[in-house]
Formats: C-alpha cells, sequence, structure tokens
C-alpha cells in the first residue's frame, strides 16, 4: 500500500483486544525511519495501549520514574517518553516489572524506573501552593473538626481582609460546615482551634512521587532517602 508500512505487534487499538497480535497500519511520511525517539514517535504514538509478554494490557501512560545519574528522584513521566529517552541513548533501564513489547525480530523492556546518562542540575524543589497540595498535606482532613472527607474547601485562619495572607501558614483543610461556623472570623472569635499548625511541606521524595507506591512498590528502594 502507498506510504503505509504494515507491522505484526502484540498491541490493541482504540482499547479493544483483538487477540494476542494485531496489524497495525501507520502513514509514513519520511522515506527513512530516524534513530533514537523517531522510533516511538512513529511506531507507538497512535497506540493506546500494548500487550506485555506477561499478558497484561499496559497503558503507555503509565508512570515511569525518573532518575538523576547520582540515584536523586528527579520526575515522572509515562512509557513513552521513557522509552524515547532508552531509545535515544540518554538514559537506561533500572527496574522493568512491566514485561516487554515485541516486534517480529525485536524486543523492547517496559520500564518503570529508568536513570539517565548524564547529570541534571537543578535548584531545591518545592511544593507549588495550591488547593490540591494544602489538602494532600492535610491529609483530606478538615483541621476543626477532624472529619476526613474529600470534599473539603480551603480557610484562611487569618481572614483576608484582616489581613491574612495566602500562604502555608495561613490556610487550612476546612470541611463546608465548620467553613461557614467560622465565616469571616479568626478561629478565637469563633470559638475554634485547630487540630495542628499549619506549615509547609518538606519537597522529599515520598512526599512528591509517594502517591504512586500503592501500583508501583518497586519504587520505594528509589524514594528512600531522598
Amino acid at each position: 500500500m502507498n506510504g503505509f508500512h504494515h507491522f505484526r505487534l502484540p498491541f490493541i487499538l482504540d482499547n479493544r483486544t483483538r487477540g494476542s497480535y494485531t496489524h497495525l497500519v501507520f502513514p509514513l511520511t519520511k522515506t527513512e525511519l530516524g534513530e533514537g525517539s523517531d522510533f516511538i514517535d512513529y511506531y507507538l504514538s497512535p497506540v493506546l495501549y500494548c500487550y506485555a509478554a506477561m499478558g497484561n494490557f499496559i497503558s503507555l501512560n503509565e508512570p515511569v520514574l525518573i532518575l538523576n545519574i547520582n540515584y536523586e528522584p528527579l520526575h515522572v513521566c509515562n512509557i513513552k517518553r521513557a522509552m524515547n529517552l532508552l531509545v535515544a541513548g540518554k538514559a537506561e533501564i533500572v527496574c522493568n516489572g512491566r514485561g516487554y513489547i515485541r516486534t517480529s525480530n525485536e524486543q523492547f523492556e517496559i520500564p518503570s524506573v529508568i536513570k539517565l546518562a548524564y547529570m541534571v542540575k537543578r535548584p531545591r524543589p518545592h511544593i507549588a501552593l495550591s488547593k490540591r497540595e494544602i489538602l494532600r498535606r492535610d491529609e483530606y482532613m478538615c483541621q476543626y473538626c477532624g472529619r476526613k472527607t474529600h470534599l473539603l474547601t480551603i480557610d484562611h485562619i487569618i481572614p483576608r481582609h484582616a489581613g491574612g495572607s495566602h500562604s502555608w501558614a495561613n490556610l487550612v483543610a476546612a470541611c463546608a460546615p465548620c467553613n461557614r461556623r467560622k465565616g469571616g472570623k479568626t478561629p478565637e472569635q469563633a470559638n475554634m482551634y485547630l487540630r495542628r499548625k499549619p506549615f509547609e511541606p518538606h519537597p522529599s521524595a515520598y512526599y512528591l512521587f509517594g502517591n504512586h507506591l500503592e501500583k508501583r512498590q518497586e519504587w520505594r528502594e528509589y524514594l528512600e532517602g531522598w
């Protein structure tokens, strides 16, 4: 077929299983497929899920932990981005844990943890102030009554009209009833008391990436101590 290549790969398309193997048809705009990241861009971009050798269907958007050359956890990307780095020689696999992607004549490990081949120097990370991070810091618990729920609001301890700042030290999670009860008063004026003093979270690797541990237990050893 003019302008198209056919490949026999262990993939599924459109979230529907079509057996262990299916034929994929990709339009190519280059006469020759380039090296490195071009492989992933041309072969995997149109694919939503791949069939791993261990028999599981894995989304290419599954998280992959990226380590600095000194094993410092840097970032979380998806499988497609990680494989771009691997094929381009910019990283190496530290932990597989997911199986393989097989083509008709090659086999590629599906990474769970990769390490960069070069040192990335960066400033000390910090946690961006946001509603999501306030709720996460407070463990989705109202800081006045102790109720745990995902239906929480953000309260300024010292109201803005009274000179309160929009900062880690002046923001807490509060349930709607407690927020209404407090209104525009200070906790003392409303006879309400905080369960603990608010603080800025320490940007440890566990805090930054620990929410992935429930599904990616193999990351734990790479997060400890950072």
